[in-house]
């Protein structure tokens, strides 16, 4: 998603009973959802968060000689942080650095803050997910951070992102099984799929017989003509 330029909304957290990963602006009906660890949804679009990678959601890592599911890990952390804040959520895209303009080199991705503390920032700062270039100081000083603590991914190993969506793998890392379910839903041929942070995620049953799928990313659903439930 990239090339995005000028677009901007706000949306006004309204506390845990609109669901896990979803909130709604009062004023203008916006619902968000937490994709994975670094995207949002806002009313059926699914946006990055410019400048951070997050593991995928069947990504594993190895953390004290075990596996620890990073990806779904990263998921819930970005929905924890805009589900506790009763604040108003901003995303915008990111400004250029030599200009200063609200010019994305990214076809849609935005910087999100929830009570003026950037997203990105946070999820740095605690090692749920990495920095890409071109880093911003302020990026690079969050990562650094989690990076000298020991915290999140710095905890033990991983595999970045950009290079596990390529193939490679840890030695001994057990795969995750594939947890987007993709449900082939009724006969109006309607075909929507489900992730970890999505209401209703567990009663959901996917049964290949009856058309259903599994996908290892969002990406991959939506690149399949899926659509995300959280967009209903």
């Amino acid at each position: 998603m990239r090339g995005f330029v000028g677009f901007m909304f706000a949306v006004l957290l309204a506390g845990p009973a609109l669901g896990a990963g979803h909130a709604r602006h009062l004023r203008t009906g916006e619902t968000i959802a937490v994709i994975d660890g670094d995207t949002v949804e806002i009313d059926g679009v699914a946006r990055d968060l410019s400048g951070i990678d997050a593991p995928e959601l069947s990504q594993t890592c190895l953390l004290d000689g075990g596996t620890w599911h990073c990806g779904t890990a990263a998921a819930f952390a970005l929905k924890k942080i805009i589900d506790l804040d009763a604040a108003m959520m901003t995303c915008a895209p990111p400004k250029n650095a030599t200009t200063g303009n609200g010019v994305s080199p990214d076809d849609g991705a935005v910087v999100c803050e929830v009570g003026e503390k950037d997203l990105g920032v946070r999820l740095l700062r605690d090692g749920y997910v990495v920095a890409v270039a071109p880093v911003t100081p302020g990026y690079a000083a969050a990562e650094a951070a989690a990076r000298d603590a020991g915290l999140g991914l710095w905890r033990g190993r991983f595999v970045p992102p950009s290079g596990w969506r390529a193939g490679r793998r840890l030695a001994y890392e057990t795969p995750a099984p594939c947890v987007i379910k993709g449900i082939a839903d009724g006969a109006d041929g309607a075909r929507v799929y489900y992730g970890p942070t999505d209401d209703g995620y567990d009663a959901v049953t996917s049964d290949p017989a009856r058309g259903d799928r599994r996908f290892c990313s969002d990406e991959d659903a939506r690149a399949a003509g899926w659509t995300h439930a959280g967009a209903s």
